[in-house]
């Protein structure tokens, strides 16, 4: 994971639990100390992190993936009969085309 050395990534629930304990009214340092932030600035870090998130989803923007996007991406079924029909009439015309030149 990208970030700094010693840099600690915490789950989505941790998240949530800081910003509902925010939401109640405890203080940064408060919020530090019970859920192990390393000092205050990293939950004060945290917290605009979130609520950019939430303008953003609040907004309408979608929210986009990190990283490079997979080769083997899923594809929907219909797209993938509509690929097997083209590969069988293609190997039918080049059947069809071997033969005409006299190849079996």
């Amino acid at each position: 994971m990208a970030g700094q050395k010693g840099a600690k990534h915490f789950d989505e629930a941790t998240i949530q639990k800081a910003v509902q304990m925010k939401m109640d009214g405890k203080t940064h340092m408060e919020i530090c100390v019970e859920l192990g932030f390393r000092n205050k600035k990293a939950v004060k870090e945290l917290l605009l992190r979130q609520r950019r998130k939430m303008r953003r989803v609040e907004a309408g923007i979608k929210p986009l993936k990190k990283g490079r996007p997979r080769k083997d991406a899923p594809i929907d079924p219909e797209h993938n009969e509509q690929v097997i029909k083209r590969l069988k009439m293609e190997n039918e015309l080049l059947r069809a085309f071997r033969f005409e030149l006299g190849r079996r």
